[in-house]
């Protein structure tokens, strides 16, 4: 039987963990040490300031499924008044597990608890398997988006 529960601090090592692996599946690279200590401090601070949530699936004792989700502040817009956004990444189900409603599950887990916040602006980080969950939520596509890295 499938659990599912939100993860709390006693879960920080978890949650490190499971970042890294999902890191891991989907770049195919394996050395992520030099990101290790930056993401257990967004951890950190984000799970002691309220800023972050995840909901965990379980089955039997061993995490078969992921969804997190981050609070930041901007500066308000016409199309976001407060400029609270939330930002939803890290959504994974184990490959054995999926086509169950497993992930639409979590992501709505944590759609409801943003409305509960009245956050209004949502944004997603997509792989090419989720694509499709997140357009059944009602996520569009924006094409005025521009990334730089140097």
């Amino acid at each position: 039987m499938i659990r599912y529960r939100f993860a709390t601090q006693e879960d920080l090592n978890l949650l490190v963990e499971l970042r890294l692996q999902f890191l891991e599946a989907k770049t195919n690279q394996r050395n992520f040490m030099d990101i290790f200590l930056n993401t257990r401090q967004f951890f950190e601070q984000k799970l002691a300031d309220g800023n972050f949530q995840c909901i965990l699936a379980y089955d039997d004792n061993k995490v078969i499924g992921e969804a997190f989700v981050y609070y930041e502040s901007g500066i308000p817009t016409l199309f976001n008044l407060t400029g609270v956004s939330a930002y939803i990444t890290n959504l994974y189900v184990n490959i054995k597990y999926r086509r169950n409603g497993i992930g639409a599950f979590l992501l709505q887990s944590l759609m409801q608890s943003i409305k509960e916040k009245q956050i209004h602006t949502v944004c997603a980080n997509l792989t090419d398997q989720s694509e499709k969950l997140f357009e059944k939520f009602c996520f569009t596509k924006m094409d005025h988006m521009m990334l730089y890295q140097d």
